[in-house]
């Protein structure tokens, strides 16, 4: 590719199609992989230029504000007259005169290898047969090649000399067609399309995204697809990895609320339990002072019935007892002593205590008592 590029022979691209384009596919994936990974750091490395390039601008800018009036002034004359011959009033094209017929201006892509080494370069010679790479696009039309960046503040758009742009390196031209617009048409589109250089996003909305819109205004064909196919491959991963996030994100609130709820839920089922429980236990404790009161009022009553019986029965003995010990002494019959004979059944004892000198064992065995005799109890 390099030599027919270098003898000027225009390089056409075989189609992919039979085994063996398909065996080439298989072993150029990896490489594919590899060639992803390696935008995504070209992507840092492009913003990092970027940052470095707008840090030059400001120092620009001020090294301008130190200069002398006379060069400033001559700075923008030149600068007003490049708008002029863009699309001011002294516009000679015959397309910049409304009595004259407008004639077709052709449009061309020029595409960069993005960045300034030569990893990009090297990638893109792999990986453009199979139509992907790391590009940057910008469209020349009238002698100016336009394109957009990205910028701390203002204006992304940008313009130089065609297949100058110092930040990347030229790699082939790609016709679009021609334009009826005129110069001043043109310079009218490029108002609408001052996108804010802020807003420049590697995936989604970058130079390849910009040019894509100028040549829909233009009236031309769309960019190749290859020219821009890494960005929208690599943005719709980070979509599908976005939206499993927001997914997972969703579920992981969905879950935290409807854990809420439950919590609430089984907060509001204790407490109704608990109160329950409690107002249990206060009938339960009510009714078992309830019944301690009334068993210690059964007890009381069973005892001062007790003691009433005990001192009525202490009363009786104590009353039995005087009567005992004054009308029982006094009307016991002495029994004489006599001494022991053994013609006496019983022996003495018998004899004495039986009250009776001539009574007999069986007698004093089913005799009553000695006070029950005497008039006692």
């Amino acid at each position: 590719l390099v030599q027919l590029r270098a003898r000027g022979r225009p390089i056409r691209h075989r189609p992919l199609d039979g085994r063996g384009d398909l065996r080439l596919v298989v072993l150029l994936l990896p490489l594919w992989l590899r060639g992803a990974l390696l935008g995504l750091r070209l992507h840092r490395r492009s913003a990092e230029i970027l940052a470095q390039a707008a840090a030059a601008r400001r120092a620009g800018a001020a090294t301008r504000q130190l200069e002398t009036p006379g060069r400033r002034r001559g700075e923008r004359e030149r600068r007003r007259g490049s708008s002029r011959r863009l699309g001011g009033e002294e516009d000679d094209s015959p397309g910049g005169h409304p009595g004259r017929p407008k004639r077709h201006e052709p449009v061309v892509l020029n595409v960069y290898d993005m960045g300034a080494g030569d990893a990009a370069k090297a990638m893109n010679e792999v990986f453009r047969p199979v139509g992907i790479g790391a590009y940057h696009g910008a469209v020349e039309v009238y002698g100016r090649e336009w394109s957009y960046g990205f910028t701390e503040e203002g204006e992304g758009l940008f313009s130089c000399e065609p297949r100058c742009t110092t930040q990347h390196r030229f790699r082939e031209a790609v016709p679009l067609g021609p334009t009826s617009l005129s110069r001043r048409e043109v310079a009218q589109v490029l108002r609408q399309l001052e996108w804010p250089g802020q807003e420049y996003d590697m995936l989604r909305k970058n130079c390849c995204h910009w040019c894509e819109e100028f040549c829909r205004h233009l009236g031309v064909k769309n960019p190749p697809p290859w020219v821009n196919t890494l960005a929208t491959e690599v943005a719709k991963i980070d979509d599908g990895v976005q939206e499993a996030v927001h997914n997972v994100t969703e579920v992981v609130v969905r879950a935290r609320l409807h854990t809420a709820q439950l919590n609430e839920k089984i907060h509001d089922i204790v407490e109704a339990e608990a109160e329950k429980l409690k107002g249990q236990a206060e009938e339960t404790w009510t009714s078992l002072v309830a019944k301690a009161d009334e068993f210690d009022q059964q007890l009381k009553l069973q005892v001062a019935h007790v003691a009433s019986d005990w001192q009525r029965q202490t009363q009786d003995i104590q009353r039995a007892f005087d009567d005992f010990s004054y009308n029982g002494l006094s009307s016991w019959r002495r029994i004489p002593n006599k001494p022991f004979s053994s013609e006496q059944p019983g022996g003495p004892r018998a004899a004495s205590h039986s009250g009776d000198p001539g009574a007999r064992p069986e007698d004093l065995a089913s005799a009553p008592p000695l006070a029950m005799r005497r008039g006692g109890i």
